[in-house]
């Protein structure tokens, strides 16, 4: 089932530098290697958010945190540790673990769509085993699909995305303007939630509502067997989900959805990171793992 053995959590705020961030990470480096029992190590893998070139091996775009732009995170493992490591886009990562590590609880064996609902807005489609990918690499941006014409600026620099109705900053930022507040918490959002606030409720359930109804055309034009909502905001719970089961039902193609099983991932904490360790067992087996110095 894979595990993880250590775990290190570092809060980033949108704003560092490019030297802070490559410090951090040189950190974060130095520690998982300490923990790591190298003669039995295959490789390391990496998952990254944004827009990941795998040919390139970058970030083109790093959405919110644009020191990502600036560091190689190829670099510092390749220069500090002699290892080339295998990087992926945290979405891709996530369906990689639902094949790996969930493939026999799977309707079709294989065969679904993974929705990411969380600080950013994305999917990736899985058919019969394999992530639907460009020659580049690319998921798609989800997120930046223009849901409202002339609607909110996004980050990204264009008016409507789905992630400025749908995604947690947008929730959290439509809660500060309601009411007045500029220390809104993910813990207060959630609280304030599961006791039925009516200004809170109407907010998160309006985001639910967007994420199911930009899905269910997403569903239409690729209809699959499974559905699988991750990220953040699933932490809402099962209010959040009929909620964004409404705005699916709304606009996906009806014949389609007779069948269709929506489900919330399990092991969310864990699911990037064993998706990425997928990764490099995969290309183990092939024969296509890096050469490992020490």
């Amino acid at each position: 089932r894979g595990s993880i053995i250590f775990c290190e959590r570092n809060m980033l705020d949108a704003d560092i530098s490019p030297g802070h961030l490559n410090t951090l990470l040189r950190k974060m480096a130095d520690n998982l290697m300490a923990h790591t029992n190298k003669s039995k190590l295959l490789g390391i893998g990496i998952t990254t958010f944004g827009v990941l070139s795998s040919r390139e091996r970058k970030l083109l775009f790093s959405g919110a945190f644009p020191a990502f732009n600036q560091i190689s995170l190829e670099k510092i493992f390749s220069g500090k540790f002699k290892i080339t490591p295998e990087i992926i886009d945290g979405t891709h990562a996530k369906a990689m673990a639902e094949l790996y590590f969930r493939r026999k609880q799977l309707p079709s064996g294989g065969s679904f769509m993974l929705i990411e609902a969380g600080t950013g807005t994305a999917y990736v489609n899985v058919l019969n085993g394999t992530p639907v990918l460009s020659s580049d690499g690319f998921i798609g941006e989800f997120g930046h699909t223009i849901v409202i014409k002339g609607g909110k600026k996004c980050y990204c620099g264009r008016r409507g995305c789905l992630e400025t109705v749908s995604s947690l900053p947008s929730i959290m930022k439509e809660a500060s303007i309601k009411t007045k507040s500029k220390n809104i918490t993910f813990e207060y959002l959630l609280n304030r939630y599961e006791k039925n606030d009516s200004v809170i409720s109407e907010i998160i359930n309006t985001a639910a509502e967007s994420l199911g109804e930009a899905t269910g055309n997403l569903f239409t034009l690729m209809p699959t067997d499974e559905l699988i909502i991750t990220g953040k905001l699933t932490e809402f719970g099962e209010k959040y989900m009929r909620n964004f089961k409404k705005g699916f039902m709304k606009t996906a193609f009806p014949i389609f959805v007779r069948d269709i099983v929506i489900n919330r991932s399990s092991r969310q904490d864990e699911t990037a990171a064993l998706g990425a360790c997928s990764l490099l067992i995969r290309n183990f087996l092939q024969g296509n793992g890096s050469e490992i110095k020490f």
